[in-house]
């Protein structure tokens, strides 16, 4: 039953709430930085919250798949949804 007076009232409020996680890019950077294509996919595949991610390694040279050692040559990039 519902209450509605000069002096009570009963409100029903829907809240809808985003978790947003802060992710260190320099950090994911310095991580990631010199290693092989596997050992990439375990650091990127062990941060918390991250429901997907892709790594793309260019160019795509066979037996050379590692990311660069230069931090300016790695770019990350964060889509939320």
């Amino acid at each position: 039953s519902t209450v509605l007076t000069q002096n009570a009232a009963d409100l029903q409020v829907t809240l809808k709430t985003y978790v947003i996680t802060k992710l260190d890019v320099d950090k994911i950077k310095n991580d990631l930085k010199g290693k092989n294509f596997s050992d990439s996919e375990k650091i990127l595949g062990g941060i918390r919250n991250i429901k997907t991610y892709e790594l793309i390694i260019q160019p795509s040279i066979p037996l050379l798949q590692r990311v660069p050692s230069n931090l300016d040559n790695i770019s990350v990039e964060i889509v939320r949804e």
